[in-house]
């Protein structure tokens, strides 16, 4: 069965490891972050109310974390434990984050401004961390 959970899993981790594949595997998961609820994860994800709560009830930062929360249910510790390095390192870089400059670099998402896609990979960081 396909899973974008473990296609969110698979780019993260080849985001993080070929430089000559960056814009690419980073704007995939940031397409499944943005679309995770609406992609026939509805009804689980009201299940888990609290999200919507914490998040402010921005569906986008929701759908964010609950694809972390999913990530971490079907990955390993150690693939965990790795998301949750990649994930960290950018969230704590002084340089800025490379990922979410690799997403706003993609025509298809010059919509979005930068500070806002580092906020929805940081609500992917509280859910893989949930």
């Amino acid at each position: 069965m396909f899973s974008l959970a473990g296609l969110a899993i698979l780019k993260l981790l080849s985001w993080d490891d070929s430089i000559e594949r960056r814009g690419k595997d980073a704007a995939d998961p940031f397409v499944i972050i943005k679309n995770y609820i609406a992609a026939g994860n509805m009804d689980r994800f009201f299940e888990e109310a609290d999200i919507l709560k914490e998040e402010g009830s921005d569906y986008d930062r929701s759908s964010a974390r609950f694809l972390g929360r999913e990530m971490a249910r079907i990955a390993g510790q150690a693939t965990k434990a790795k998301l949750a390095g990649i994930l960290e390192r950018e969230a704590a870089s002084s340089q800025g984050r490379q990922i979410a400059m690799d997403v706003w670099r993609r025509d298809t998402f010059q919509n979005e401004s930068y500070e806002q896609i580092v906020v929805y990979f940081n609500a992917l960081l509280r859910g893989l961390l949930d």
